[in-house]
């Protein structure tokens, strides 16, 4: 129970302090500097979680020692894993360093002062050290420590507040904003080190093994293949949209995917505490697991339609008021509305990303993942050009539309259940229960021309009829099979 109400508070917690300090950010530092800073660190991320995929083979092989007292040791784990991430973070410092020789040899830093432009560069720099500290991180989560994780997440999240304000109210300036959300992101990573190096496992050469190493491979490295794609996803629109448009266009841009990046955010995280019971429940006894991962995957859809819908029925009423009148040309209301319908389209099947990887075959996604990328590149390119942020916005809606059949294709495969028990079981009592009051309430805020008052109406109804469903179908069999489901992982 705690892993889960950890994970929405502190995935909720970190969405509202994203949306509260990107338009500080924009009005204090300047909507162009801030972009650049925003532009770069998207880069910057492609590189940060490149991590072979180890963090997510040490979680798996973690916390199936747990559940058998067989195979690798914490320490073994931690230490091997360690040694490749050492190998890994020497290569991407090199190309970082080389990347920034290159942009300042153009004029990249022209529109930045000398001293912003070193404290921009040292950020960069101190983002990718960050990297050493991700194996701590995952063995943290292996070894049972997820609350504990997701306490140190919430700190990071208190740091990037306090210092956003302190930066922007007193000593504007787009070089220590990054050097503040820098060490507000590798913050918890240094924490977690600590901790797992004094209570759970240390890192000890004669620990370190290349049987291990390859273990670990074997699993995580089409699982690297999948996540690295991902992560591309994640930081491509920002790189579009810096080269087609301009920074000011990227931080308005930045600010919509915020909002989506932060729901998503909240969806994974609240599927985190699953993984390890997953995956304990695929060795011990498998009868279960394909219900379990069906209910599951209902409740993630529902809540997350729900989330998407109020973001979709307030951005025309609020965003004027979040990011001031600007953000009515570059249009962020359009952009948060196409990312929330395709962050709808895209939460089917990431319940399913962590039930294949219990089902030890990770990286069965990479097809459909790379098309996704694929897709979203080409149509952001032709329609980025034209729209700009709007632009990228649809691109990935309508690539995601274009794939998503294909990642339930291969998911029934893997996973053993059928399309037909999908739709039965998740889509349609989803679409039942939330699409048609949501369909409504966007209704009633687009047809009283996003007034303020309407649309936080439109939205409360969507949330009391929520509520409403949850208390009269509280002893149907659909919800029995949910509380079932977080019976076994609570």
């Amino acid at each position: 129970m705690h892993g889960v109400v950890a994970s929405f508070t502190v995935g909720s917690t970190t969405t509202i302090v994203g949306l509260i300090t990107i338009p500080l950010a924009i009005k204090y530092v300047g909507a162009a500097q801030y972009g650049v800073w925003l532009a770069l660190s998207a880069g910057a991320l492609l590189l940060y979680y490149s991590d072979l995929g180890i963090g997510v083979a040490i979680v798996h092989f973690a916390a199936r020692y747990r559940a058998t007292a067989e195979g690798f040791t914490p320490g073994q784990l931690l230490s091997s894993a360690v040694g490749v991430v050492s190998v890994i973070w020497l290569a991407l410092t090199a190309i970082v360093v080389g990347v920034l020789a290159a942009l300042y040899s153009v004029g990249y830093f022209a529109d930045l002062e000398s001293a912003q432009s070193i404290l921009v560069i040292v950020a960069l720099l101190v983002l990718v050290s960050g990297f050493l500290t991700k194996p701590f991180e995952t063995m943290l989560i292996g070894a049972g420590g997820f609350v504990t994780d997701r306490q140190l997440k919430f700190c990071g999240t208190v740091v990037k507040l306090s210092g956003t304000l302190v930066v922007c109210f007193y000593y504007p300036s787009v070089g220590l904003l990054a050097l503040v959300e820098v060490v507000a992101m590798v913050l918890p990573g240094v924490f977690a080190a600590a901790i797992v190096s004094r209570r759970i496992a240390r890192v000890r050469r004669a620990d370190m093994s290349r049987h291990t190493v390859t273990t670990l491979w074997s699993y995580s490295y089409k699982r690297f293949a999948v996540d690295s794609i991902g992560a591309a996803i994640l930081q491509v629109g920002t790189v579009i949209v810096a080269v087609v448009a301009s920074p000011s266009a990227v931080s308005y841009f930045s600010a919509a995917f915020r909002l989506y990046s932060g729901i998503r955010q909240v969806v994974t995280w609240v599927v985190d505490p699953f993984r390890t019971i997953l995956s304990k429940l695929w060795v011990e006894g498998r009868d279960a697991f394909t219900h379990v991962v069906l209910s599951f995957s209902l409740l993630v859809t529902c809540v997350s339609w729900v989330g998407c819908g109020i973001a979709i029925v307030l951005a025309p009423a609020l965003t004027p008021l979040w990011l001031g009148s600007d953000s009515v040309s570059y249009n962020v209301a359009g952009m948060v509305s196409a990312l929330c319908a395709a962050l709808m389209i895209n939460v089917l099947h990431i319940p399913l990303n962590a039930a294949t990887d219990a089902a030890h075959r990770p990286g069965v996604f990479l097809v459909p993942q790379l098309a996704w990328l694929t897709l979203y590149f080409a149509f952001s390119i032709l329609l980025g050009a034209e729209y700009r942020g709007l632009g990228v916005s649809v691109s990935m809606a309508l690539s995601i539309v274009v794939v998503e059949p294909v990642y339930l294709y291969v998911a029934q495969r893997t996973l053993g259940f059928r399309i037909r028990s999908w739709v039965g079981t998740v889509f349609l009592p989803a679409a039942l229960l939330v699409l048609p009051v949501l369909t409504s309430a966007v209704l009633v805020a687009r047809l009283t021309g996003g007034a303020l008052v309407w649309s936080i109406l439109a939205a409360g109804g969507l949330v009391a009829w929520i509520v409403i469903l949850a208390f009269v179908l509280r002893s149907r069999p659909i919800v029995a099979d949910i509380r079932k489901t977080l019976g076994h992982a609570l």
